[in-house]
């Protein structure tokens, strides 16, 4: 009766996981690609991206949002401002945003965004 219970139970385990999952479900698929030089003495990244985008979906994507987040890390930025007037800032950032110096300050330059080959 043991090893039946066993066998039972790991059984409908079996079926209750696989069997009566949610109905079906996709999720897109992203792969990237990545050549990129830091440059240590300038805090600097240099590189190129790719980004391969498969749609396991049943529909046409007619858009494809890639968020870049364009000088973030400068005063006045949404960020800075976001980081000095939340009601509960994080104390790591406060407002050193608005208080960096020109060679401290981030920023995302891009040269060229494609999608199939087309700008």
């Amino acid at each position: 009766m043991y090893c039946f219970c066993n066998r039972y139970i790991y059984y409908f385990a079996f079926y209750f996981v696989n069997g009566s999952a949610q109905p079906e479900r996709w999720q897109q698929g992203a792969k990237y690609e990545m050549d990129i030089d830091f440059d240590v003495k300038k805090h600097q990244f240099k590189g190129y991206q790719k980004m391969i985008l498969t749609n396991n979906s049943p529909d046409t994507l007619d858009k494809v949002f890639y968020h870049l987040y364009f000088n973030a890390f400068q005063p006045n930025s949404m960020m800075d401002v976001r980081s000095r007037t939340i009601v509960d800032p994080d104390r790591r950032v406060g407002d050193r945003i608005s208080k960096l110096k020109g060679d401290e300050q981030g920023f995302i330059k891009v040269s060229s965004l494609k999608m199939d080959g087309k700008k």
